[in-house]
């Protein structure tokens, strides 16, 4: 009984910050890297093909793709529009303006890539969106508990 208690209490102790890092919920928003898009598009090309096991052409391909995508976030960036001040009608415009880029995308995409290889896209898309999902609803649960 007295063990248990002992390992209650060692465990309810903080820690020392410097042997640790950062406790969930502490983090400090980590900058991300100020990559340029063809940097971006090398690496998101770099990563398909490992993933989808693209030949040379396809990954000729999906570079241009993943340039353009990468290009157009760059400028969408650089505009600078507060989605805070940005109306009703404006931000509907730009919702709708990244959907039918979505589609766009995905046309160029599945003409590029084998049928295999498009499915096994679509699964793994739609599990990093679920997770997503899911991590950002633990961090508001986390947010409102402090």
């Amino acid at each position: 009984m007295g063990a248990l208690l002992l390992g209650i209490a060692g465990y309810a102790q903080p820690g020392s910050d410097s042997d640790q890092g950062p406790h969930k919920g502490q983090r400090e928003k980590m900058e991300r890297p100020n990559y340029t898009p063809e940097q971006i598009a090398e690496l998101k090309t770099k990563t398909m093909t490992l993933h989808l096991d693209l030949n040379e052409s396809q990954q000729t391909e999906i570079y241009k793709i993943n340039l353009d995508l990468a290009q157009k976030r760059k400028a969408k960036r650089d505009e600078g529009k507060d989605p805070k001040e940005m109306t009703d009608e404006e931000r509907f415009q730009r919702q709708s303006a990244a959907l039918d880029e979505q589609i766009a995308m995905k046309k160029r995409l599945k003409s590029v890539l084998t049928d295999e290889q498009f499915e096994k896209l679509e699964r793994t898309t739609k599990k990093g969106h679920r997770n997503r999902g899911q991590r950002r609803q633990a961090g508001k649960r986390d947010g409102k508990r402090h």
